[in-house]
């Protein structure tokens, strides 16, 4: 919590004084989406091998705001911000190592955490959604005051974080008509299935990825995942495995339902992606 209201903080301080991050496109960029436990980590790391886009790691999710100013167009402004990127990326790798070293590896068998790896775009979004890992077993529980919460200010402010990880690097590629631009972003969360129309108020020419599992493996693997989370933070008795389960099982269902509709009306290209046909062959998936 005090890692996300200090970045916050500094991030709304550094726009004030370098107003020209948000000039800094953002291009059709892809949000990679599904029921949690479908494969959209594994899916979403395979895109972004692609060296004509880009995702966001985990540190510069949780450390993206330079000790420097000015966008690196010199060379001089470019090894500066190279040094600063390098010095927020060591800060982050060594609070994961350190809690690892704790014995804080409860999530390493169900989920692949390291300061250099692509990571989902929900580690910004709780900016302004209760998003965070040691509330999600509560958000669950409470799926109906979760989202009352409006989404736009939520993905509005993600936009500038990308834009602000563009700005601070000559990550650029081909664009339209051959222009350098920003390398298109390529993103991923399933908490996206909730907001296909919110996303699309603020990244109107999004493409989504739809990976699409059972849910007779993947529901009972999140109930895992929600579990190991709750372990990290809260005491047993605490917790009540059986209401979690039928919780997950009833939003589980009801994203299934809801979200083909929301994707229909968001307007947004959406392609659909089978987890089995992506264990069975991924690079022909891919392509």
């Amino acid at each position: 919590i005090n890692m996300t209201l200090a970045r916050r903080l500094t991030f709304v301080q550094y726009l004030k004084n370098n107003p020209n991050v948000t000039n800094i496109p953002v291009r059709a960029p892809v949000f990679v989406m599904g029921l949690p436990r479908t494969g959209t980590t594994f899916l979403h790391r395979l895109l972004s091998l692609d060296p004509q886009v880009r995702s966001p790691l985990t540190w510069e999710l949780l450390n993206p705001v330079p000790k420097v100013n000015g966008q690196s167009g010199s060379t001089e402004d470019l090894a500066a911000h190279e040094k600063d990127r390098n010095n927020r990326y060591k800060y982050v790798h060594k609070i994961i190592e350190t809690r690892r070293s704790m014995g804080d590896d409860s999530l390493a068998h169900i989920h692949e955490v390291a300061a250099d790896l692509p990571e989902e775009c929900l580690l910004c979004l709780t900016d302004h959604l209760p998003c965070l890992p040691m509330l999600l077993y509560n958000d669950y529980l409470e799926v109906e005051t979760f989202l009352t919460v409006d989404a736009v200010p939520a993905y509005a402010t993600y936009r500038k974080y990308l834009q602000l990880l563009s700005y601070q690097t000559n990550d650029f590629a081909n664009g339209n008509n051959g222009v350098k631009e920003p390398k298109r972003w390529m993103l991923k969360c399933p908490i996206h299935m909730f907001y296909p129309k919110q996303l699309a108020k603020v990244f109107p020419d999004a493409k989504l990825i739809w990976n699409h599992r059972h849910p007779v493996s993947a529901v009972p693997s999140l109930c895992s995942l929600l579990k190991a989370f709750h372990q990290m933070y809260y005491e047993p008795d605490s917790r009540d495995d059986s209401k979690l389960g039928q919780k997950i099982k009833s939003v589980s269902e009801r994203l299934l339902f809801q979200t083909p509709q929301d994707v229909k009306e968001s307007g947004l290209d959406c392609a659909n992606i089978v987890y089995n046909d992506l264990i069975k062959d991924p690079k022909k998936v891919v392509k």
